[in-house]
């Protein structure tokens, strides 16, 4: 028997029509499936509330940093109760801020204090007390203050005034006071605040002298013109120097009377000092160019005779000075980008180092790792110098980094102050990345797991327990047999929460895209993902994959799957099938299936309406016409019945929460 080109073509025809027949029949069979499941359908439009869609337009920066709540200036170390904490700047005549936070578990305690906090210090081996300068308002000649903060329970007990716009703070101990007689009221333990002064024609600054143990001060001594910076060395020389900057000089003090004892001149403009206890020598950043030269310069003093001994140029305009386990002190200089090295056994510059843009600050801590931090403020990066082979590694860090320090009872973590991004970025300086502390929860218990992304693959994260994780790690909230995932959410202080990300039901299946039919509708999808998810054909919800990008407490919300079609539902699977495809749009069911997917698409065009009005991250009067528009739309829908009563009052209630948070800026 011949068979005709026609007749291929109509056998061809037939198997196509089979094929149509069947995936109609099945697409309608789950159409009445999600008709079983209305409800479930209608709860979920209902809970993607209007908060939950603004929030998922919000974002917390590139790094992974611990917010603030203001400008971090200073970062303080201190070992004996093994907690960093943080100065704040908050803006002019506003108390500032200290944040004592846990290295360990990351819990922060914030305490009010003076006006513009720029320095802490603490006697880590000895002491329960930190000491803060709070330089006070800038506007004005009144005087700034000392907060002192008891380290065991971290509250302020006491604020003592001090000079005119106090700029740094500093301890002093003779070698005799910490062999034995620290805590026995010895007269060479004192504190030091450096008072800058220029306020009201007083040109001059001067040196606060406060008792540790009445927590007063006992004396005022005048130095040099802008003093910027006091250090010492703790050894036999009972001297501390301060660099008096709008001068030229650092006036030398004698810790055992009080008094300026010398006057010695120094490089342009000096601001910051260095005592160095293993070559007994004091150094001093010059800011300024020397005569002759465009960079700046670095003086050495000898603090037995007073006097400098030499002075070596560095690079342009240094700013930040750290030594390191003998023979080296680092120089951060933030006009050529550069790091220099200098050999303290002959004073002179062996290295030079590049790094980021405008590096304004620099840690060093020799006792426990070979690396050297430079906080650059210009290129938002810190840059790792091994100091054994001067290799640097640049870690993106937050915004401006302006000051960075190291954890005093470990060597694994580094923080960094990012004045542009209100925050304390941490560096896990093995890895040399940003690293963020978060602890998970599961509601209910055992409805699915954390699945985070690691250097060893795609791991389960431990719940309620802290652990790190590196910033911008994704980790996807993975749904037990018989649950699927619902919301992240985050908690916040005074224990509420808020929505990071909800289930947005876009399942995508090859077998829906034959039909170009894409589940994007926030409320059609519950029902759906369920049958698919049971015949296992579904895929991961794209909200279930949370960025870390920030320290914090989440929780992964799962919901209840409905119970799988009993067995006599298969059982009538074929003949419904038939029926439907003979009968599908006469029955009334089918057309209220449809009539509910126009509702959705409408309901849907609305929301993403909503979430368009944050693209500039705000709600202002400016969106008032668009949001007049859509309040018109909305009643034009449900007039042509396009949407249903609840529908329409939903709607109505999102628009009156979004005039009332206009109206209120």
């Amino acid at each position: 028997m011949l068979v005709t080109g026609d007749s291929k073509y109509h056998n061809m025809a037939n198997s196509q029509r089979i094929v149509i027949f069947f995936l109609i029949s099945l697409l309608l069979t789950i159409s009445i499936y999600t008709l079983m499941f209305s409800e479930t359908a209608d709860a979920q439009v209902s809970s993607n509330t209007l908060e939950s869609i603004v929030n998922q337009t919000r974002s917390s920066g590139e790094s992974a940093q611990i917010d603030m709540g203001g400008i971090p200036q200073y970062i303080f170390g201190d070992l004996l109760s093994d907690t960093i904490f943080v100065a704040n700047y908050k803006g002019d005549h506003v108390n500032g801020t200290i944040t004592a936070i846990d290295p360990n578990t990351y819990d922060v305690k914030t305490m009010l204090v003076g006006t513009n906090p720029t320095s802490i210090f603490g006697n880590r081996f000895f002491s329960n007390l930190i000491y803060v300068a709070n330089s006070g308002s800038q506007l004005n000649d009144v005087n700034g203050s000392v907060s002192v903060i008891d380290t065991i329970n971290n509250n302020v007990i006491k604020t003592i005034p001090v000079g005119i716009n106090p700029r740094s703070v500093y301890g002093f101990a003779d070698f005799a006071t910490l062999l034995g007689d620290f805590g026995k009221g010895s007269s060479l333990y004192r504190i030091y605040v450096v008072n800058a002064g220029l306020m009201q024609g007083n040109v001059n600054g001067s040196v606060s002298v406060i008792d540790p143990y009445k927590n007063s001060v006992i004396k005022t001594i005048p130095v040099g013109n802008n003093p910027r910076s006091v250090s010492g060395i703790l050894r036999f020389v009972n001297s501390i120097y301060v660099a008096n900057s709008g001068s030229d000089t650092v006036s030398v003090i004698d810790t055992t009377n009080n008094t300026v004892i010398k006057t010695i001149s120094v490089g342009n403009i000096p601001i910051s000092t260095f005592g160095d206890p293993f070559s007994l020598r004091i150094y001093v950043v010059n800011s300024g160019p020397t005569p002759g030269n465009a960079n700046g310069s670095v003086s050495v003093i000898d603090p037995y005779k007073n006097t400098v001994v030499k002075t070596i140029p560095v690079g342009n305009n240094p700013r930040s000075i750290s030594g390191s386990f003998p023979p080296h002190i680092y120089v951060a200089n933030s006009g050529s980008d550069t790091v220099s090295v200098i050999d303290t056994t002959n004073n002179t510059v062996i290295k030079t180092i590049s790094v980021g843009n405008t590096p304004s600050a620099i840690f060093r801590n020799s006792f426990y790792s070979n690396l050297t931090y430079v906080a650059n403020s210009g290129s938002d990066t810190v840059s790792v110098i091994d100091v054994n082979t001067y290799n640097v590694t640049n870690i993106h860090v937050g915004q401006s980094p302006s000051f960075v320090f190291g954890n005093p009872s470990e060597s694994d973590t580094v923080f960094v102050a990012n004045t542009g991004s209100n925050g304390v970025a941490v560096i896990n300086s093995m890895k040399k990345e940003v690293v963020a502390g978060v602890a998970f929860n599961l509601i209910p218990l055992k409805s699915g797991s954390i699945i985070c992304d690691t250097d060893l693959g795609r791991l389960d994260a431990p719940i309620n327990h802290f652990l790190y994780v590196t910033s911008g790690a994704k980790c996807t909230a993975k749904p037990s047999k018989g649950f699927e995932f619902s919301s992240w959410s985050e908690s916040l202080n005074g224990n509420s929460t808020r929505t990071v990300s909800a289930s947005s039901g876009s399942n995508w299946t090859p077998m829906l895209d034959f039909f170009a039919i894409k589940l994007d509708d926030p409320a059609s999808s519950s029902p759906f993902t369920s049958f698919l998810d049971f015949i296992n054909v579904g895929s991961d919800d794209p909200a279930a994959t949370l960025t870390v990008n920030r320290f914090g407490n989440f929780t992964a919300y799962f919901r209840a799957l409905p119970s799988p079609l009993p067995a006599e539902y298969w059982a009538t699977l074929f003949s419904v099938s038939v029926t439907a495809v003979v009968g599908a749009w006469l029955i009334p069911t089918s057309i209220g299936w449809i009539r509910l997917r126009k509702q959705i698409s409408v309901l849907h065009s609305y929301h993403r309406n909503v979430t368009s009005l944050y693209n500039d991250h705000k709600l202002d009067e400016r969106d008032l016409e668009e949001l007049d528009s859509m309040n018109s739309n909305i009643a034009d829908s449900y007039a042509k019945g396009k949407i249903n009563n609840e529908q329409h009052a939903n709607l109505k209630k999102e628009v009156s929460a979004l005039y009332e948070e206009i109206y209120r800026k």
